[in-house]
């Protein structure tokens, strides 16, 4: 008898339930699935698809265009007025002006995706015309990976946020998506969602799906880049395009 071990994986319920059934469909369950994949990128010795990166490193950042503004204080600077910030202090003060807007800043940017995107498309249709595909799924194909990221969203048109640095306070320019000067939440009034210069997250991701109403018509396409943050494409427009 094989030497074998119980594995726990953690997944979306929704996304368990709907690879059980397409796996099923093939004729296996998701422990055989996954013991073919490990097997596989084993054989392999990696992931068994191609992943390209270009090196490319950039600087992300987005404001909801009229209805948020980000203002930088260094330490020295007089406050403004209602700030909790005090002179000495260096952060970042962030008002709202409407609800659900955004600020968003990931800093130094690095693009994995695969490789070999047509023939991925092929395999799609390919899956979807042998029935093995729902035209609702969606594959990821590239990533957004961050060394550091801030994404804060408002809960009112009254929303408001002030953070401290509280280390290199000195520093002539803050970064708010940077984890060096950890910063601390110095005043919050209304915000939804609050991720503050966190360290090697991947905010945004963009996927492929089905096309089309007919299979000879059938095609991919490519959808906006998503925020698994706050499942919102059309805020996260962004200069990644």
């Amino acid at each position: 008898m094989a030497n074998t071990v119980n594995v726990t994986i953690r997944l979306d319920k929704d996304i368990k339930e709907r690879a059980e059934s397409m796996f099923s469909d093939l004729g296996m369950n998701l422990s055989t699935a996954f013991n073919i994949f490990t097997r596989q990128s084993l054989r392999q010795g990696k992931i068994p698809f191609e992943i390209y990166d270009d090196g490319t490193i950039s600087q992300l950042d987005y404001v909801s265009k009229g209805s948020a503004s980000v203002i930088t204080k260094l330490s020295g600077q007089t406050a403004p007025e209602g700030s909790t910030l005090a002179t000495a202090d260096a952060g970042i003060i962030v008002n709202f002006s409407k609800e659900s807007a955004v600020v968003f800043s990931a800093k130094d940017v690095k693009y994995p995706s695969i490789e070999d995107q047509i023939k991925l498309e092929r395999d799609i249709i390919r899956l979807y015309k042998a029935k093995k595909w729902d035209r609702d799924w969606c594959i990821i194909t590239e990533l957004a990976k961050a060394e550091g990221a801030t994404i804060i969203i408002s809960n009112s048109s009254n929303s408001k946020i002030e953070l401290k640095a509280n280390a290199k306070i000195a520093a002539t320019k803050i970064d708010i998506a940077d984890a060096a000067f950890n910063f601390s939440t110095q005043f919050s009034k209304d915000v939804n969602t609050a991720i503050i210069s966190q360290e090697e997250l991947t905010p945004l991701f963009k996927v492929k799906k089905l096309k089309g109403l007919f299979q000879d018509e059938l095609k991919t396409r490519s959808l906006s880049y998503r925020s698994e943050a706050t499942d919102v494409e059309e805020e996260i427009s962004l200069e990644y395009f």
